[in-house]
């Protein structure tokens, strides 16, 4: 069902909100394609929080396509989205506003 809700989200054009919510992450490169696949499961405060490496970041999309049901990403977007991840939510959070 997560595959199938994806797939209809990614062919609604981008510039559109998920679940109503306009996208509140940092412009960039690869900041739509983050939105549209993670927050179709969790909220970006979850990934404002991590503050991860690059291999981090790596290893929470391994997790989460083995784990949790995320779609396979091609490599393509795989990569978009790590790059977005590390440039804005690396250990030194730029973007990061705590609670």
């Amino acid at each position: 069902m997560k595959k199938f809700l994806v797939k209809l989200m990614l062919s609604i054009p981008l510039s559109v909100s998920v679940n109503g919510m306009d996208n509140p992450l940092p412009p960039g490169e690869g900041r739509e394609e983050t939105f549209v696949y993670c927050v179709s499961c969790h909220s970006t405060k979850i990934i404002e929080q991590q503050g991860l490496t690059k291999d981090g970041w790596v290893e929470a999309l391994e997790w989460m396509v083995e784990e949790q049901g995320m779609p396979e990403l091609d490599q393509k977007t795989h990569d978009k989205i790590v790059r977005y991840l590390v440039s804005n939510f690396s250990p030194e959070r730029p973007f990061f506003i705590p609670p």
